[in-house]
């Protein structure tokens, strides 16, 4: 591999890396982005569902002071059990003889006192009577223990004609916080394989969008070593000839025929070459206009009855019963095009072989075969057939081809809107299909 090889490579691998970090970052970001937001949802609503629970306990209990005049000490400690939640109420100011069921890392009077405070900073005093005798006043409010443990907490306070009380409730969060933490792992573990599928979805993208940069890039190394190859020889014979022109006579015809030989050979293929840059840089003309079919396929047949007949072989034209239709199109470079696919036909059948133009139609299109019973060519290079400069013959020990013809006829063919493609057969010979397209 040349240096300027590994230079490329280096490149072009070095833009995936680019591309692929980019594209990943960004769609990282996304998916970070939204799995954030839908952590925080379920955070908030895991709060809001703790907050909604302690509130609708807080209004049970209010309901209970306000119709009973005792307050069952099992009812309350099975609130307590039941959700791990400490209740404390005052009647007048005065604490309730109840003690709890269970106990929590922080101890209840400083818990209570904190719930207090914190309800107090909210503007709400439970040590106040309340004016309302109607509605039960409420709060809810979060605070945290000595210990690392949090509770979710309501305060509330009733009144009646004989009294007032007040109650606090609150809610451990525990079983909450470990729900939260679990949640947490699950979407930092989300985004950890996220982030390597995602990685590996880009690199093997991005590999893909590279892979025709490479190709082209080893299209042209091909094309260029190709068309030195070609120019090459013919250059070799005329600087040969020319050198030898100078100390011999008596074979000076011989050697100017071979010079204007490969000079004719030369300028073919830089003819060649220019019609496929032209069409390259989109700078190929064409001259469009209404074009006679029958009378394009007449006269081609006529001018290579003489060529078949050079090599002992048979031209045929079939063309239907009715007139063809006109095309819009360019009637000299579909001429190039179908004497292209004349020249293959005629070159590559054996002397004596069978070479047929069919031409038919139907509402849309009109299709020419050019159709011949030669070497054929073998399954493996069919898909190669329409590719510059490749031959089935890697020898080039044919001179008189470059592998560009079928090239320039597929640029043709696409110029006009149509289709040339290899038929399918297993018949010895190759059959070409050129479909073009009927303009009303």
């Amino acid at each position: 591999m040349s240096l300027s090889s590994q230079k490329t490579d280096i490149q072009l691998n070095s833009l995936r890396k680019k591309i692929t970090l980019l594209s990943c970052g960004l769609s990282s970001l996304i998916l970070f982005v939204i799995l954030l937001i839908s952590m925080m949802i379920t955070e908030t609503q895991l709060k809001h569902s703790s907050e909604r629970y302690v509130q609708g306990t807080l209004n049970s209990v209010c309901a209970r002071l306000q119709s009973e005049d005792i307050v069952n000490h099992d009812w309350l400690a099975h609130l307590e059990s039941s959700d791990n939640m400490l209740i404390s109420i005052k009647d007048g100011g005065t604490p309730l003889m109840f003690s709890g069921v269970w106990t929590p890392e922080t101890e209840r009077s400083v818990l209570f006192e904190r719930a207090e405070k914190t309800a107090k900073n909210q503007g709400f005093f439970v040590d106040t009577r309340p004016i309302s005798v109607i509605d039960p006043q409420t709060t809810i409010f979060s605070i945290k223990g000595d210990f690392g443990d949090s509770y979710i907490g309501g305060a509330a306070t009733v009144a009646d004609e004989k009294g007032w009380q007040s109650v606090i409730i609150l809610k451990d969060r525990s079983s909450e916080i470990k729900q939260i933490i679990i949640t947490r792992i699950s979407f930092a573990v989300l985004i950890v394989l996220g982030v390597c599928l995602l990685m590996w979805l880009c690199w093997a993208i991005s590999g893909q969008t590279i892979k025709p940069i490479r190709e082209s890039r080893q299209k042209q190394v091909e094309f260029i070593a190709a068309a030195s190859h070609e120019l090459r020889t013919p250059l070799a014979v005329i600087a040969t000839s020319s050198s030898a022109l100078t100390v011999s006579q008596p074979t000076d015809k011989i050697l100017t025929n071979a010079i204007q030989k490969e000079c004719s050979r030369m300028g073919r293929l830089i003819d060649d070459l220019l019609t496929l840059s032209r069409n390259d840089t989109g700078n190929w003309s064409a001259s469009m206009g209404t074009v006679d079919l029958d009378t394009l396929l007449i006269e081609l047949s006529d001018k290579f009855i003489g060529i078949a007949g050079k090599k002992e072989q048979t031209l045929t034209l079939k063309v239907p019963d009715s007139i063809l239709p006109s095309i819009h199109g360019d009637a000299q470079r579909l001429e190039q095009l179908l004497t292209i696919l004349l020249d293959n036909a005629c070159f590559y059948t054996q002397n004596g072989g069978k070479i047929q133009i069919i031409s038919s139609f139907d509402e849309q299109t009109v299709k020419i075969k050019v159709k011949d019973n030669g070497c054929g060519i073998p399954k493996e290079h069919r898909k190669h057939i329409f590719d510059r400069f490749y031959r089935i013959d890697k020898a080039r020990t044919n001179k008189e081809h470059f592998g560009l013809g079928l090239s320039i006829a597929k640029e043709l063919a696409n110029l006009h809107g149509g289709k040339l493609y290899l038929e399918n057969n297993t018949d010895k010979g190759a059959t070409f299909v050129l479909e073009l397209p009927i303009k009303i």
